[in-house]
């Protein structure tokens, strides 16, 4: 739910980084699947990530979001 709440938007329902907005993106977002992105993506790499969001980047932080609720996007 929480992704697809505040996730989609950029990632897209299915994790690819194909949607309107990804394509005005620079850089786009993550696509999912990608191999060099699927290598690197941990629980915590997300988790992280979504606390933080990631400089230089359109991927914000969303520091409003539990623990529990991080942990969940990450698994």
């Amino acid at each position: 739910a929480l992704y697809q709440a505040h996730c989609t938007q950029c990632h897209g329902p299915l994790g690819d980084g194909q949607t309107p907005l990804a394509a005005t993106q620079k850089p786009p977002p993550a696509n999912f699947h990608a191999p060099s992105a699927g290598a690197a993506l941990t629980p915590y790499r997300v988790f992280n990530t979504v606390r933080f969001g990631v400089a230089g980047t359109a991927m914000a932080p969303f520091p409003n979001f539990s623990e529990t609720e991080r942990w969940a996007l990450g698994f």
